[in-house]
């Protein structure tokens, strides 16, 4: 919020203006870059320590919940991990203090089918508890599993904006592999076709 302070406009995030309240808004969002930063030789804990001693939060126990639900090892190195691994080392740290706004760049990139089944999990639980979640990603099987709402932009344009469902069913380039094998019907995951099934 802080980085590139815009030339005209404004915005507002939870009757907040970004520019004037950043330091209050950075309590009750979370963000994870496109890229991550890169740490010196210290654990994946440590880092995630500091950062909450940063925000001021002292209650460690939604970091260690996350990290165990994700499968990620606080005592291993940051520069050892795996690029998927340093990915959930971003993932807890955007979720670890319980933001209200929860913004993700990209946040599957790196993780194998059974971490990004983690992850679709602990979103879905974020969503559940009352927090907002806003993803920018090219994962298309990811959004047919956690969207209610899409909207796709290509060049700066807006594209299409809509319900999940009918967005995703409106072109072929958009939609999941369900949709393109089980085509006309109008399943997006394998979560649908079973309940179809049953």
């Amino acid at each position: 919020m802080d980085l590139i302070q815009p030339t005209s406009g404004s915005a507002e995030i939870f009757g907040k203006d970004s520019r004037r309240d950043s330091l209050e808004l950075k309590k009750v969002i979370g963000y994870l870059p496109g890229e991550l930063m890169q740490f010196p030789s210290v654990t994946a804990g440590y880092i995630l320590n500091l950062l909450l001693n940063l925000r001021g939060v002292s209650d460690r126990t939604l970091l260690h919940t996350l990290a165990e639900r994700l499968q990620l090892e606080l005592d291993r190195n940051f520069q050892d991990l795996s690029h998927g691994n340093k990915q959930k080392v971003g993932l807890v740290q955007a979720m670890m203090h319980k933001p209200k706004l929860l913004i993700l760049d990209e946040p599957t990139r790196g993780l194998d089918y059974s971490a990004k089944e983690l992850l679709i999990k602990q979103l879905i639980a974020r969503s559940e508890s009352g927090a907002a979640v806003l993803i920018a990603t090219h994962d298309v099987e990811l959004v047919a599993e956690l969207a209610t709402r899409i909207v796709i932009l290509a060049d700066g344009d807006l594209v299409a904006d809509g319900p999940t469902v009918e967005v995703l069913l409106a072109s072929p380039a958009f939609a999941p592999q369900v949709t393109k094998v089980m085509s006309p019907r109008r399943w997006l995951t394998v979560g649908d076709v079973l309940k179809a099934l049953e």
